[in-house]
């Protein structure tokens, strides 16, 4: 039998947020299951106020870095960009997004990919 070797900070911080995206994903499937959608503003309290609720739940720490991870991916952030309403966790529209909040997230999207493709900050389109 293969032994595997033991994880370092990284990669366990790696998986404690999958098992967060996993449980996001089970929970609230109308907003964490598809394509992203911009969740409402305050989202994130209620999560955690209904982790408390969840003997099933995973630490805060890690949902807390599922869901920052999750609002910085380039999907979420074009949605954002796009202006497409908030939703609830259920998957109401409930408010829309505010032009500051648009503007936050077309600067995002274009660092990041900046970071991913050096080529597009070299050539100045995003």
């Amino acid at each position: 039998m293969t032994q595997v070797p033991p994880l370092n900070a990284r990669q366990r911080r790696i998986h404690a947020r999958k098992q967060a995206i996993k449980w996001l994903k089970q929970r609230w499937p109308r907003v964490f299951a598809g394509q992203p959608v911009p969740l409402s503003l305050g989202a994130n309290e209620r999560i955690l106020q209904a982790r408390l609720e969840d003997p099933q739940a995973p630490p805060a720490r890690s949902v807390k870095d599922a869901l920052r991870w999750w609002v910085n991916q380039p999907p979420y952030l074009r949605r954002v960009a796009a202006g497409q309403p908030r939703r609830d966790l259920e998957g109401q529209e409930v408010e829309p997004v505010t032009s500051e909040h648009q503007a936050y997230a077309r600067i995002r999207y274009r660092e990041i990919k900046r970071r991913r493709d050096p080529e597009v900050a070299t050539s100045g389109s995003s």
